[in-house]
Formats: C-alpha cells, sequence, structure tokens
C-alpha cells in the first residue's frame, strides 16, 4: 500500500507544470535567465533578465498616486525587464527590496547608442521596490547611457545610468549578452 501511495505521488508530482511554466507557453516568446554571479550581481541579491518578443512597453502614469507604472502589451518590439532582488532578513514582513530596468528594443536593431534624454527613445524605466517612504516608484531613466550591439549570440547591452529621485540606486551599471 506504502509503495501504490508514493508511486502516486511521484507521478502526480512529475506530471504537475509550475505556474510559471504555464505563463511561459502562452507567452510564446518569452526568455527567462537567472545569474547569481558577484561580478554581475549587486552584493546579496539575485538578478534575472527577462526577454519578451512581439511585445511593447507603455509608462502610465497614474493620476491618483501621480506616479509612473509599466504596462507590457503584445505589439512589434522587444521588452528586456533586469531585475535585482534581495530578500529581507528572516523574519521580517516587508524587508524585501528590488529594482527593475525596463527598455523596448525596435523591431530591426543591430547598433544602438543613445545617451541621457534619448534614453527616453527606448522607454527606459527604472522601478524601486521597497519599505522606503518617498523613494519606493517607477522614474523614467534621462541620465546615462544605453550602448547595444546585436551578434549571432544575441544583444550585447551596457547600459550606465543614474536616477537623481532616488538617494540609493543599487543597480548603477548592466554589461551582458541577451540571448534572443
Amino acid at each position: 500500500m506504502k509503495v501504490l501511495l508514493i508511486s502516486l505521488a511521484l507521478i502526480l508530482a512529475n506530471s504537475c507544470k509550475s505556474t510559471s511554466e504555464k505563463e511561459a507557453e502562452q507567452q510564446g516568446n518569452t526568455t527567462e535567465t537567472s545569474m547569481n554571479m558577484k561580478e554581475m550581481c549587486p552584493e546579496g541579491g539575485e538578478c534575472t533578465v527577462e526577454v519578451r518578443e512581439n511585445a511593447t512597453l507603455t509608462v502610465a502614469d497614474d493620476e491618483a498616486t501621480g506616479g509612473l507604472y509599466s504596462v507590457i502589451e503584445a505589439g512589434n518590439k522587444t521588452v528586456v525587464t533586469y531585475t535585482y532582488a534581495k530578500k529581507g532578513p528572516a523574519g521580517t514582513a516587508d524587508g524585501n527590496y528590488s529594482e527593475t530596468i525596463q527598455f523596448e528594443l525596435p523591431e530591426v536593431t543591430n547598433t544602438m547608442s543613445l545617451s541621457d534624454s534619448n534614453l527616453q527613445d527606448v522607454q527606459l524605466l527604472f522601478g524601486k521596490q521597497c519599505y522606503c517612504k518617498g523613494e519606493a516608484g517607477h522614474y523614467r531613466v534621462t541620465n546615462g547611457s544605453l550602448k547595444l550591439e546585436k551578434t549571432n549570440k544575441g544583444i550585447m547591452m551596457h547600459l550606465d545610468f543614474k536616477v537623481p529621485e532616488v538617494t540609493e540606486q543599487r543597480v548603477t551599471s548592466i554589461s551582458r549578452m541577451i540571448s534572443m
């Protein structure tokens, strides 16, 4: 009887797909890579890159709060989301901290170099999610530089930026290959 129950439990566990796998199948063209390399990710956190093809990024104003938020919808561009996440101390309800950087790539891009206010040509957006009064939220990035170069492996990205409205910003530079 025990063998039967254990076998049944193993079959059920192996036959189920996680919610994220189902969402990826529905999205169709979503690629996510995770990296825990110290030289690429600020200390103590985990960084991920999500690439959504056939999408568009819209930066919208929240009239109620005066803040910004991002909306990703179907479209003819590619949306890149880079996330840095650090778990808070055990036993804290709101100690987690994360930063997101989002931008969209035009349909055909071989090389691109943008700086300062031209960063808004790709809707470059910085988000800070934490319990940090007055700083949590999304900000348009207008101070920095973004260089993209398409290769046979994907797109090489170099981003250096600063958000003056934020006193503590952990991600200020990203250099990595984005697999497509």
